[in-house]
């Protein structure tokens, strides 16, 4: 093969197969490029609140949770339920949010970015399901509701649609579980 120029002063062969293979491995980059970015924007199209609460909790990244009372809880996610994600708080207690409660969601802000994906759910039951185990073992809680309001005591007992909490009073609130924004575990 000559590496010279061709007839009447153009490209030898060799520079036209190697200009030729520069322009398709630019074309395939270009290509791979916008099928990453488009891959990318489908993840984000398709991610749910749950997914990305377990995505960033197999990352163990810190996080700030803002719930609907007001309340930001902090902390690292140990458990998304069907309706609740379980976090362990910076001072160390147990919090469990309703996911309807969420209004705001904050990784540490040297975390990577997250969308999640379609995984399956780290647990199956509710936050009811949950709770009702607990009361069980009579365990000391706080509930704090979406208006704000909060009712600490031990857990007594939880029906389909209601959370009873027993005062060291002796006294009983009852809480329906559409209004539970967060229950922490004493």
């Amino acid at each position: 093969m000559s590496t010279g120029e061709g007839p009447a002063g153009g490209r030898s062969l060799e520079d036209a197969l190697r200009a030729l293979t520069d322009e398709q491995r630019a074309s395939d980059a270009v290509a791979e490029r916008r099928r990453e970015r488009d891959l990318r924007r489908q993840a984000a199209e398709s991610g749910t609140l749950p997914d990305a609460l377990r995505d960033l909790g197999e990352r163990a990244v810190s996080v700030a949770v803002t719930t609907a009372s007001g309340r930001t809880v902090s902390g690292t996610i140990r458990t998304v339920g069907a309706d609740f994600v379980g976090l362990q708080s910076v001072s160390g207690t147990p919090v469990m949010v309703a996911l309807s409660a969420v209004e705001l969601l904050r990784p540490a802000p040297d975390a990577p970015a997250t969308v999640g994906d379609d995984r399956a759910l780290v647990v199956r039951a509710g936050m009811a399901g949950v709770l009702a185990e607990l009361a069980t073992d009579r365990l000391e809680v706080t509930v704090h509701v979406r208006s704000g309001d909060r009712v600490a005591g031990r857990l007594q007992s939880v029906g389909t649609d209601l959370v009873a909490v027993a005062a060291d009073d002796g006294s009983v609130a009852y809480v329906p579980l559409a209004a539970v924004a967060e229950v922490a575990l004493s």
